[in-house]
């Protein structure tokens, strides 16, 4: 059940609590003693345990699920963010062994050709990168989604733009 459903039913349940209220007799109809002893059973009914356990219950399972989706998209969205940070630091590593090589390159210690695999791996470390940071904003669209923001359109919706 999701929230949607569970408050329709609920102002369902309004609704036929005050249709019922405007039909029952006046006040002025009924004895103090009626009405004390309806206003009675209404709080007794209202505060049942048997009531209060299924409104427990279904709030549970409206919000549990939530909770669990929220969690989830916590979840991805720090394992991205410790993922960039390490590729980041692998990245400026390549960075610098590029700009190693160039300077030995320079000094004609080295040939450029020695630089390719350095160079293949500085722009191996980009593209992880890059994939990390797309990742992570899918994982906070994600975490958006979860949290009651606007949903996320359908893998065919985008496709067809």
């Amino acid at each position: 059940m999701n929230a949607t459903t569970w408050l329709s039913s609920k102002l369902n349940l309004l609704r036929n609590s005050a249709s019922a209220a405007a039909d029952a007799p006046k006040q002025e109809d009924r004895s103090t003693r009626e009405r004390l002893d309806a206003t009675l059973r209404q709080k007794k009914e209202a505060l049942s345990p048997r009531t209060l356990r299924r409104t427990l219950t279904l709030l549970q399972a409206v919000v549990d699920p939530r909770v669990s989706e929220v969690e989830g998209a916590l979840g991805s969205l720090a394992r991205q963010d410790s993922s960039i940070q390490s590729l980041r630091a692998a990245n400026d590593a390549a960075g610098q062994q590029v700009k190693r090589q160039a300077r030995q390159v320079q000094l004609g210690l080295s040939s450029e050709f020695d630089g390719l695999d350095t160079q293949r791996a500085a722009l191996a470390s980009q593209a992880d990168l890059i994939g990390a940071q797309g990742a992570r904003v899918l994982a906070f669209a994600s975490l958006y989604r979860a949290l009651g923001g606007a949903p996320l359109p359908a893998e065919g919706e985008g496709e067809q733009q």
